[in-house]
């Protein structure tokens, strides 16, 4: 296991005192879009996990997309792997207004608490970074969005 660097005030996640170029290596991805680690507080945007490590920078609209799909911060969304996971897969959608939509596929099934929290979900809204540049883009929400309901 890779051991956490310390952060600059001995506190926190640690990820306070890396430089942006080492942060990928420290969460274990390829790369990280910039801003897409940007908190609402100590929270994870749509979990409220105070972790941050929980953390993956999703895409909004898919590489493969020339024209809206890419790495900049409106293209991106930080979720809980668990979230992104559910997000890629049609389970989960985010509106043009930034509620969140739980899939019928989901939302009918009886399972464990993970499965419940996903549910609760359902008519939430996500949280926003405080400035608007940051936020995720309503254009390509939308074009995610209606992909989520075709396949939900």
């Amino acid at each position: 296991m890779q051991k956490q660097p310390e952060s600059a005030n001995g506190r926190g996640s640690g990820s306070e005192g890396l430089c942006p170029s080492e942060l990928p290596g420290w969460l274990g991805v390829r790369y990280v879009l910039e801003g897409s680690v940007r908190k609402s507080g100590n929270r994870v945007r749509i979990t409220s996990l105070p972790e941050p490590l929980l953390l993956d920078a999703a895409h909004i609209v898919a590489d493969k997309d020339e024209q809206l799909g890419q790495p900049v911060v409106p293209n991106g969304i930080p979720l809980s792997k668990i979230h992104h996971a559910a997000f890629d897969a049609h389970l989960i959608g985010i509106d043009p207004d930034y509620r969140l939509h739980v899939s019928n596929r989901l939302l009918g099934r009886k399972d464990g608490p993970m499965l419940e929290a996903l549910k609760r979900l359902n008519g939430g809204t996500i949280h926003l970074p405080g400035r608007v540049k940051d936020c995720p883009d309503r254009d390509r929400l939308a074009i995610r969005f209606e992909r989520f309901k075709a396949v939900a």
